[in-house]
């Protein structure tokens, strides 16, 4: 057992095997060398005192843990919550707020300064949130610490609206359950009206494993995807392109970081009206009596939940957010279906398409759904759920 050594000399040195020692008897042995003499006499005489039996295991973890709990209270280079603060004094407001706070797990010696609840509670995230538009999207652990974090979300004024779960390919957790092999993250809205930019994100993605408790980049990318600017991630390993970081680890001041973000507050919905020359060409063919998306929109007016016209033009809402209430085109192609289907009522939808979609329709193919696909890894062979719903567009062959 263990690695032949060899000297300058080309002499073979001998083997820990060669003693008769096991793997885990040296691993025992190095540790113990790493504890300072006073630390070793603290824990015998805590024993003692106690009369309580001594394990090597035992003896080992008590040491070991008393160590971390020191480095835990060393200085860090940043992370202070007066910056924050700072960041709130000036008026700087985020439509991203994105935070991996450090848990307190009891029985638990983490690798970094832990924060009670209270303390996490503190902070100053409401008044960090741009009034107009924020989503705010928060790691969490299973179990107890899971439902603290809707009351946390709560409590900062937003609304809980999805979890997004990281599955972890490599190995397992600790747990007297289910052995917990995924993280989740909790994502929240400050206006209840308010939905993701990208109505494409999956629920899930597996990641690999890097540092303890570091989260994947891969999920940070998805959040730009979905979420507004400015954004300020929390409890940051290091500094991101695009965003204001604060951490333990962040030496540069939050304030020095906000200049070089995009600092304009986040968009407020926009309506679009249809250019008077395809409307009027439009309406001179099918003679509309009814339009369910109107600009301005009349008090009380709801085209979901009205009778339309027997000829409607519909120009809906192209994302959620800039709905008449919140609702998206989606909402609308349904009842112009549900209308056709029922009333035999006709509609004229005007709808973004890819340019591609076009010039299939235009050259004859035939749609046909299959609704939401699981693609196979060409590597891998491992299954991944398609974004959005996949339809096949057949063009025929042509009979000789």
């Amino acid at each position: 057992m263990g690695r032949p050594k060899i000297d300058s000399n080309g002499i073979d040195l001998p083997r820990r095997c060669d003693f008769g020692l096991m793997p885990h008897i040296v691993s025992r042995a190095l540790r113990l060398a790493n504890i300072p003499t006073w630390l070793k006499k603290k824990v015998i005489q805590d024993a003692v005192d106690l009369r309580r039996e001594i394990t090597m295991r035992w003896f080992l973890l008590q040491c070991e843990s008393h160590l971390q709990r020191l480095k835990n209270l060393e200085p860090q280079p940043g992370g202070r919550v007066d910056d924050l603060y700072e960041l709130v004094r000036v008026g700087r407001r985020f439509g991203t707020i994105y935070l991996d706070p450090p848990w307190e797990i009891p029985g638990t010696t983490l690798p970094y300064p832990t924060m009670t609840v209270q303390q996490i509670m503190d902070l100053p995230i409401h008044e960090l949130a741009h009034p107009e538009r924020c989503h705010l999207h928060l790691w969490t652990l299973p179990g107890r610490i899971d439902e603290i974090a809707y009351g946390l979300v709560r409590h900062w004024g937003f609304r809980p609206v999805s979890e997004f779960a990281w599955c972890k390919p490599d190995g397992l957790g600790s747990g007297q359950f289910h052995r917990a092999g995924h993280e989740v993250c909790l994502a929240a809205v400050l206006h209840d009206r308010d939905r993701f930019d990208d109505h494409a994100l999956p629920s899930w993605g597996m990641f690999p494993r890097s540092r303890h408790s570091e989260k994947p980049d891969e999920v940070r990318k998805m959040i730009e995807r979905a979420s507004p600017g400015p954004r300020i991630e929390l409890f940051a390993r290091h500094e991101i392109p695009g965003w204001v970081t604060w951490g333990y680890g962040i030496a540069r001041p939050a304030m020095q970081q906000y200049p070089e973000v995009i600092s304009e507050p986040p968009s407020k919905p926009q309506y679009w009206r249809t250019p008077p020359e395809i409307y009027e060409r439009l309406e001179r063919e099918f003679n509309f009596d009814f339009d369910p998306c109107p600009y301005p929109l009349p008090d009380g007016f709801d085209g979901l939940q009205m009778p339309w016209g027997d000829s409607n033009y519909v120009n809906p809402p192209f994302h959620p957010e800039d709905g008449l209430h919140g609702k998206g085109p989606t909402a609308f192609v349904h009842k112009a279906i549900e209308e056709h289907r029922l009333y035999g009522k006709g509609s004229v939808l005007v709808l973004p398409t890819q340019s591609y979609v076009n010039m299939l329709l235009e050259a004859g193919a035939e749609p046909r759904p299959l609704g939401r696909v699981w693609w196979l890894g060409a590597e891998t062979g491992e299954p991944c759920p398609s974004p959005s719903p996949i339809t096949a567009f057949v063009l025929r062959q042509k009979k000789k």
